[in-house]
């Protein structure tokens, strides 16, 4: 009788995420990956010493490949939006332009997944060459990169809603919107990339680093708020803020004594993505304003925000 062969702890993990990252894509639903960032976040699971080479390179691999599979998801939504502004060429017609957006969203999807599929077998094989020693701090780390790279999905399928709910304006020739989609999905792969290749550096501290920030948002949230409700906040405030023209260099989220009492602190480094005149007292008034929006659904309230 033969014993079935038992993959090793770190295989098993890295296929668990990726099935589950896939299914993200299919469903829709990107809650796994909000969860793994949580999980990141509290457990600061950027704070990592890696001392012997071979580790180190695996470390490099794993950013390097999913560097690469940011910039897979951009080539991706520039085809996407390359073959919805050939409608032009169409007749104009409600239904057919709907139906051609949703052909093209869906073979996005099935191109974005295969991206992603693709860079799971890749960290596989590269993990798989490193010593035995190496192998599981290298699946942390792809897994907590891949984890921006799901972010950046998410936002990628965001996106391609958001072309098809501008067919009335397709139809007035007005397409600005296609462009817009585009330049927000690139912002993303930007911030993405910056992301990745600052994860788990010397002076990583648990922040995403960066040089050219020019105002530092702080919020103290209330000491009964989880870690991952934080963690959601400040996604949030991060959106707004991308919306508003502004770029995050740097994010930090930890537990401090604010006043002898143990409080989540998280930093935000910001900056606008063109040079302004004094930069940053725009930046603290576009700072506050996103702040302000925390309490519309009465549950993301922060001590302060200044």
């Amino acid at each position: 009788m033969t014993t079935p062969t038992q993959l090793p702890g770190w295989e098993r993990k890295l296929r668990f995420h990726n099935w589950n990252t896939l299914q993200c894509i299919i469903t829709g639903d990107y809650n796994y990956i909000h969860a793994v960032k949580a999980h990141q976040l509290f457990n600061f699971i950027g704070v990592v010493s890696f001392e012997d080479p071979e580790t180190l390179k695996g470390v490099g691999q794993m950013k390097e490949i999913e560097t690469a599979t940011s910039y897979s998801l951009q080539t991706v939504m520039s085809e996407f939006t390359g073959n919805v502004e050939k409608l032009k060429d169409s007749t104009p017609d409600p239904e057919a332009w709907k139906i051609r957006i949703l052909e093209q969203t869906e073979l996005a999807k099935t191109a974005a997944g295969d991206a992603i599929d693709a860079a799971s077998n890749t960290a596989m094989e590269a993990i798989a060459a490193l010593p035995e020693a190496s192998r599981e701090k290298a699946t942390d780390v792809f897994i907590s990169a891949s984890g921006f790279v799901g972010t950046l999905m998410s936002q990628l399928a965001d996106q391609m809603h958001a072309v098809i709910t501008r067919v009335a304006d397709f139809l007035k020739g007005i397409w600005n919107g296609i462009k817009n989609a585009y330049n927000t999905v690139v912002s993303g792969v930007e911030m993405c990339v910056n992301v990745i290749k600052g994860l788990f550096t010397a002076d990583s501290a648990g922040s995403i680093g960066i040089k050219g920030a020019e105002f530092i948002g702080r919020l103290n949230w209330p000491a009964a708020v989880a870690m991952s409700v934080a963690a959601a906040g400040l996604s949030y405030v991060c959106n707004q803020l991308a919306a508003r023209g502004v770029d995050y260099h740097e994010q930090s989220i930890k537990q401090e004594d604010v006043n002898g009492k143990v409080t989540i602190v998280s930093e935000t480094h910001i900056g606008f993505k063109k040079s302004r005149v004094s930069p940053g007292t725009q930046l603290e008034a576009i700072w506050k304003d996103c702040v302000a929006d925390l309490g519309t659904d009465g549950h993301w309230i922060p001590v302060q925000g200044v």
